[in-house]
C-alpha cells in the first residue's frame, strides 16, 4: 500500500507578496465601507436602537396610557417638570437625571448613570429618554398612581432638540413631543434643589453605618444602569391627595 497522500492546494492563498498586499488593502477598504455605511445609517436613523428595544417599547406603551393632569393631586402644584443632568461627587463617579416638580415642590434623582461624558446630544438622548419613561411609569417609586407630565423643560437646548427628535421617532404622545428649554427661574430653582439634595446625600454618606436612614433602594454598581431614585424627598409628597381634598 502506498504511503502517498494527496496534498490539498488552497488556491485562495496569495501566490506572491504583491497579491498579499493587494488583498490586505482590499479588506481594509471593505471594512471602511462597512463602517461608513453603518455611520450613514446611524445618522439617517439615530434612534433605531431605541425603537427596536423591547423594554423601551413597553415603557413607551405604558407612558402613552398615563393620565396627564394639568394640576397635581394636591390641587396646588402645576404638573410641570424641570430636567437636568447632575454630577454626583462620589466614588465611583456617576451622574443622575434630576427632575424638579413645579420649581421645587418635589424632586427625584434617577441613576446612577454616565451621561456628562457623552459629548453628543443624540447619545445623551439615547440614555435620558428611557430614564424619563421609567421614572414616570414607576411614579418615582412613591407608590402613588403614576401620571405623565402636563409639560416639561430641560436645561440643555441641544439635548432638548435631540429628545424631541427621539419622541417623534418613537411615537411618544403628541402633546408631549415638545420639550421646552428651561427658563432662568426654573434653572435657579433646579440649582437650589440640587444643592439641598447634594448636601443631604453627602451627609448620609459621611454618617456611620449605624446612623444611616433606611433608604428605599439597594446601591448598585455603575454598570448596568438602573433607573432607581437615590433618595426620597423629605417633604410632603405633592402627588398624594391631601386629607381635606
Amino acid at each position: 500500500m502506498s504511503n502517498f497522500r494527496p496534498i490539498n492546494i488552497d488556491h485562495t492563498r496569495p501566490r506572491s507578496q504583491n497579491e498579499y498586499v493587494e488583498r490586505q488593502q482590499q479588506r481594509q477598504q471593505e471594512a471602511l465601507m462597512r463602517r461608513a455605511n453603518t455611520r450613514q445609517e446611524s445618522l439617517s436613523d439615530p434612534f433605531k436602537k431605541l425603537r427596536t428595544n423591547m423594554s423601551v417599547q413597553q415603557l413607551l406603551i405604558q407612558f402613552n396610557k398615563l393620565p396627564r393632569p394639568e394640576i397635581c393631586a394636591n390641587k396646588r402644584d402645576r404638573n410641570h417638570w424641570t430636567i437636568s443632568i447632575r454630577h454626583v461627587p462620589l466614588q465611583p463617579e456617576s451622574d443622575v437625571l434630576f427632575l424638579v416638580l413645579n420649581n421645587g415642590t418635589f424632586v427625584h434623582a434617577c441613576g446612577p448613570a454616565r451621561l456628562l461624558h457623552l459629548t453628543n446630544a443624540i447619545e445623551r438622548a439615547d440614555y435620558v429618554l428611557p430614564m424619563l419613561l421609567k421614572s414616570f411609569t414607576s411614579s418615582f417609586d412613591t407608590g402613588m398612581p403614576p401620571m405623565a407630565p402636563w409639560s416639561w423643560s430641560i436645561r440643555e437646548s441641544m439635548l432638548a432638540q435631540s429628545l424631541e427628535l427621539a419622541f417623534q421617532s418613537l411615537g411618544l404622545r403628541k402633546e408631549l413631543q415638545k420639550i421646552q428649554v428651561a427658563t432662568d427661574e426654573e434653572n435657579f430653582a433646579s440649582d437650589r434643589e440640587w444643592a439641598r439634595f447634594r448636601k443631604t446625600l453627602l451627609e448620609i454618606v459621611a454618617m456611620p453605618p449605624e446612623r444611616l436612614p433606611k433608604l428605599p433602594y439597594t446601591p448598585m454598581p455603575i454598570p448596568p444602569q438602573p433607573h432607581t431614585p437615590i433618595l426620597r424627598p423629605a417633604r410632603p409628597n405633592p402627588l398624594e391627595r391631601t386629607r381635606s381634598a
